[in-house]
């Protein structure tokens, strides 16, 4: 557990940081669209602290967590048993992806062709 926790404790922190910054932006179009600044210059401090202060108070809940610590200590450690593929092997793998996405356009370009053609030709003829 001991070789994972600046693992465990970088990514509580993004996730701390990341919380800040979602419920930054939330608040202060909350506090914008509700016109709330009308109410004096005390609503721009909460609206600086209060997420500061949120995003402290998960980054310390998660990390004294020991179930969020231990999920994260898991994780860890099955990422460090995922074996990557080499850079051969993503090459391939692109190349296979893009081949089948131009005849997979090619085809469906193909149909709709098709298909619009007999439309016009029928709402021609009906009509």
């Amino acid at each position: 557990m001991t070789e994972y926790k600046k693992i465990v404790f970088s990514c509580f922190l993004i996730f701390a940081v990341l919380a800040w910054l979602v419920f930054s932006r939330l608040l202060t179009s909350a506090v914008t669209y509700f016109d709330f600044y009308a109410y004096g210059n005390f609503v721009d401090v909460i609206v600086r602290l209060a997420p500061i202060v949120l995003s402290i108070g998960l980054f310390i809940g998660f990390y004294r967590s020991e179930k969020a610590t231990l999920y994260m200590t898991e994780v860890a450690a099955e990422l460090k048993k995922v074996t990557w593929p080499s850079s051969k092997e993503v090459y391939a793998a692109t190349l296979v992806v893009i081949i089948a996405v131009l005849v997979a356009s090619v085809l469906l370009g193909v149909f709709d062709s098709l298909w619009s053609f007999l439309i016009r030709k029928i709402i021609q003829y009906g009509g």
